[in-house]
């Protein structure tokens, strides 16, 4: 009925479709964080508890990434010594372990936002 390049065109199409209200999104909610940290600028201990709480926030949410992608070889070490070893059993650990490095790296640059009272 369609033609391959057809197809791919509407694959895109429906992809970019599904995938454009999460990307509003994050935009959308990034832009009210930034309002939000510039109306507490005056004040800095609330302004100190958000960012230590956005920290906290970045790193649990890239260390359950993190778990997640680890888990999986973990979980399926009998399946996949089974079929035999190859790249992929090694890049889903390896990202894993990215997950937690940023997760860490995020953390601290959260922390370096902190102001000191007054």
């Amino acid at each position: 009925m369609f033609g391959a390049a057809t197809a791919i065109i509407l694959a895109v199409f429906g992809l970019a479709l599904l995938v454009s209200p999460f990307i509003v999104n994050a935009y959308f909610q990034r832009k009210a964080s930034r309002f939000a940290d510039e109306i507490l600028e005056d004040n800095v201990e609330e302004f100190n508890k958000r960012v230590k709480a956005k920290a906290v926030a970045v790193l649990v949410r890239r260390s359950i990434w993190g778990l997640l992608f680890i888990s999986g070889i973990i979980l399926n070490f009998r399946a996949i010594s089974e079929r035999g070893f190859n790249w992929l059993t090694l890049v889903f650990p390896l990202l894993g372990i990215a997950c937690f490095v940023f997760g860490i790296l995020g953390y601290r640059d959260e922390l370096k936002r902190l102001k000191p009272l007054k």
